[in-house]
C-alpha cells in the first residue's frame, strides 16, 4: 500500500512539473512575440527620413509632412531684407509625395530690425518666406515663418493658399498658420490696389504735364511810329514870302501808320 502511494506521488510530482514547464514555455514564447513586435515597432520609429538639402551652421532642419495632396518639388528661403527669394533646396531628384515625412534644411535668414512706432523706434525680428514647388509648376508661399520654432509640421492647402500646421518648440502647443496666410494674402492685395491708383495719379499728372506744354501762348508787339513824308526841299507855297517855309512844315503830310 505504501508502495502504492509513492508511486502515485511520483506521478503526481512528474505531471506536476510538467505542467509547470508547459506553462513557462508558453510564457516564454508569449514574451518573446512581444519583443519581437517591439522590436518591430522601435525598428519602424527609428526609420531613417530622407534629407533634403545641405545642412550648414546656419541651417534648420525641419520636420515636414507633405498633406497637400500634391508632390512637392521645391522650396526656397527669402531674405526678409530684400524679399528675394533663394536657390531651392531640393535637387532635381528630390520629391515628396503626399503623405511622406522628410526633413528639409532651410537657411534660417531672421534678421534683428526695427520698426518706427510713435512711442519710437522698436526692435523687431523680421522672418523670412517659404515657397513651395509643386510637380504641377504652381507655387505657394508660406509667410513670415520662425524656421527654429518649427517642430513636426504638417505642410496643408487651402485651396491654393498654403499654411503649416506645428508644434511650437518655445511653447509645446500647436499652431495653425491658416489665418495668418490669409491676413498676410489680404494685406499683399491692399498694398496691389495701392501701388496701382498710384501709378494711375502719376500717369494722368504726367498727360496732363505734357498738354500744358503743348500750348504755348505768343504774343506781337505792335510797333506805332510816325513816318515824316515831308521834303525839306518842299516850301509853302501860300505864305507872302515865298523864300521862306511854312511854319506848319513840320507836321506836313505825317501819317499815322499802325505796323500790326
Amino acid at each position: 500500500m505504501k508502495k502504492k502511494i509513492a508511486i502515485c506521488a511520483v506521478t503526481m510530482a512528474m505531471a506536476c512539473t510538467l505542467g509547470l514547464a508547459g506553462c513557462s514555455g508558453g510564457a516564454d514564447n508569449n514574451t518573446n512575440a512581444n519583443n519581437a513586435n517591439n522590436a518591430n515597432v522601435t525598428n519602424t520609429a527609428a526609420q531613417t527620413l530622407t534629407e533634403i538639402g545641405t545642412k550648414t551652421d546656419k541651417t534648420v532642419a525641419v520636420t515636414i509632412t507633405n498633406g497637400t495632396g500634391k508632390v512637392i518639388t521645391g522650396m526656397q528661403v527669402s531674405d526678409p531684407a530684400t524679399g528675394e527669394f533663394g536657390a531651392n533646396v531640393f535637387s532635381a531628384s528630390n520629391k515628396v509625395v503626399n503623405g511622406e515625412k522628410v526633413i528639409v534644411n532651410l537657411e534660417n535668414t531672421a534678421q534683428a530690425t526695427s520698426a518706427s512706432t510713435s512711442a519710437g523706434d522698436v526692435a523687431i525680428k523680421a522672418y523670412p518666406d517659404v515657397r513651395v514647388t509643386f510637380s504641377d509648376g504652381t507655387t505657394a508661399d508660406l509667410h513670415q515663418l520662425n524656421l527654429s520654432d518649427v517642430t513636426d509640421a504638417t505642410l496643408k492647402l487651402d485651396g491654393t493658399m498654403a499654411y503649416l500646421e506645428y508644434t511650437s518648440a518655445s511653447s509645446k502647443t500647436v499652431v495653425n498658420t491658416l489665418e495668418s496666410e490669409k491676413a498676410a494674402a489680404e494685406a499683399a492685395e491692399a498694398a496691389a490696389a495701392a501701388a496701382a491708383a498710384e501709378e494711375e495719379e502719376a500717369a494722368a499728372e504726367e498727360d496732363a504735364s505734357t498738354s500744358t506744354s503743348d500750348t504755348t501762348t505768343y504774343y506781337e508787339e505792335t510797333t506805332t511810329y510816325y513816318e515824316d513824308t515831308s521834303s525839306s526841299d518842299e516850301f509853302d507855297t501860300s505864305g507872302a514870302d515865298s523864300g521862306s517855309a511854312s511854319d506848319d512844315s513840320c507836321l506836313s503830310g505825317v501819317v499815322l501808320r499802325d505796323q500790326s
